[in-house]
């Protein structure tokens, strides 16, 4: 017989969030974790990005986004990017290196504070059309709380520019609107195909699964549930037709949650458009 599991109280994690102080200590272990993760992240970051990257340095800023994470201000981000959902934008950040970062949905205020701890040097801006679930603020980041079409930001012409989008508005609609803004690189959370809407509430229909691969007709009437409310949406092809033509490139990342059994992934997605 194996000798018992011996157990020693080193943190008391956040009762409500199931992945807290979820963490492989052993460091032979670690690395397998790191190297098995890297090879994923990295294939996905050559077709995202169109950059080659050693699994090597994935697995340097794996490790490096593991002691950041840990100290996150907002342990418990319900509704929001939870540890995998972090790890890819905290990769992406690093890789793709933005001066600029948009972001649409600031939502509790997590992934701005995870954008400035990856990009340090670049300026973050926020918005929101409320701020009343914003727990915390990074004094590097600011903060808007209006739709980020009220205000004047564009891509720089200077340096790399990047807007992520959680914000549960219409895909088409966002992608059009980064365009005419000038940025070519786009993140989207929440992109779910029409038969799996309701993965979340309220999604940002029609999501960029739909723009790229549904060919449902004009006027076709979508409902699903959750959380006891009926949901629907009447498919305009209108807008997905303009809205694909503008994508030169879109990728889904893959789900990490296979390989490290943290909660599954909301749809991330890598949008580059022609502009």
């Amino acid at each position: 017989m194996g000798h018992p599991i011996s157990v020693s109280r080193i943190s008391k994690p956040v009762a409500s969030d199931p992945e807290s102080g979820r963490r492989i200590l052993t460091p032979q272990l670690a690395t397998r974790l790191h190297d098995h993760l890297a090879r994923t992240i990295a294939q996905a970051v050559i077709q995202a990005l169109d950059q080659p990257v050693e699994t090597s340095y994935i697995c340097e800023i794996i490790a490096d986004f593991e002691d950041v994470y840990a100290t996150r201000p907002i342990a418990e981000n319900a509704g929001g990017s939870r540890y995998n959902d972090s790890l890819w934008l905290y990769i992406l950040t690093r890789l793709y290196d933005p001066g600029l970062i948009v972001e649409s949905g600031t939502h509790k205020g997590h992934t701005s504070w995870l954008f400035a701890q990856a990009a340090p040097e670049a300026q973050v801006r926020t918005y929101d059309v409320s701020h009343a679930e914003l727990s915390h603020k990074d004094p590097s980041v600011h903060y808007i709380e209006a739709d980020w079409m009220t205000d004047t930001v564009s891509a720089s012409a200077s340096e790399r520019s990047l807007v992520f989008f959680d914000d549960h508005i219409n895909h088409a609609q966002r992608l059009m609107e980064a365009a005419n803004r000038g940025f070519s690189m786009v993140i989207l959370d929440d992109n779910f195909s029409a038969s799996t809407l309701y993965a979340t509430g309220a999604p940002p229909v029609p999501t960029l699964d739909m723009i790229m691969h549904d060919d449902l007709p004009d006027g076709f009437e979508v409902t699903w549930t959750k959380g006891g409310k009926q949901y629907q949406y009447v498919l305009d092809r209108t807008e997905i037709i303009v809205a694909r033509k503008l994508i030169a490139k879109s990728i889904k990342l893959p789900d990490l949650s296979s390989i490290n059994c943290y909660r599954p992934q909301s749809g991330l997605s890598v949008v580059q458009l022609r502009i």
